[in-house]
């Protein structure tokens, strides 16, 4: 199922005390050829849905060279890899600061999602008998509409982004 980039959700305020449980890298299928990174940021009031855009990619890759040390050589090591760890950024940061990296982030809490459905990615064989996970889909039914992420099972399995977002969502959350 595919769905339009969703508006950001008004915030009252700054929520109090709230801490950073976990992060699930995922993609939006704008079209076929049109996939875009975001991260799903799991706190205990509530996710942040957070776009990695191009620039903030860069950055991160800039600061980890630095930080390392290297050239040319490294850097392109660092960029190859670097999307397989990007999500773990957040797992430091202030939500705040999440929320208000891009315009196009957006929030929900508990009292705005109606369903929260992780299905796992069917295992398929090649002609060598190799086997291989296809990607797993994420469906986020809102007040302001449906929103299907898929997300890579070497990134993290179905069954754990189940349990990570049931933290927040309680028995709105199903495992297929």
């Amino acid at each position: 199922m595919r769905c339009q980039a969703p508006h950001p959700v008004p915030q009252e305020g700054p929520m109090q005390g709230e801490h950073v449980l976990g992060a699930l890298p995922v993609q939006w299928h704008k079209s076929l050829f049109n996939i875009t990174p975001w991260t799903i940021v799991v706190t205990d009031a509530r996710i942040i849905v957070a776009r990695l855009t191009p620039e903030i990619q860069k950055q991160a890759v800039d600061a980890q060279v630095q930080e390392q040390g290297g050239g040319f050589l490294k850097r392109m090591a660092v960029a190859a890899t670097s999307g397989f760890t990007m999500h773990k950024r957040y797992l430091t940061m202030d939500p705040e600061a999440v929320l208000t990296e891009t315009p196009e982030n957006w929030w929900v809490d508990a009292h705005g999602v109606s369903q929260v459905t992780v299905t796992e990615g069917r295992w398929i064989s090649d002609q060598h008998r190799h086997r291989k996970q296809n990607d797993h889909q994420l469906l986020i039914v809102t007040q302001q509409g449906k929103f299907s992420y898929t997300f890579a099972p070497l990134s993290m399995n179905a069954a754990d982004a189940a349990n990570l977002l049931a933290q927040v969502f309680g028995t709105t959350v199903k495992l297929r």
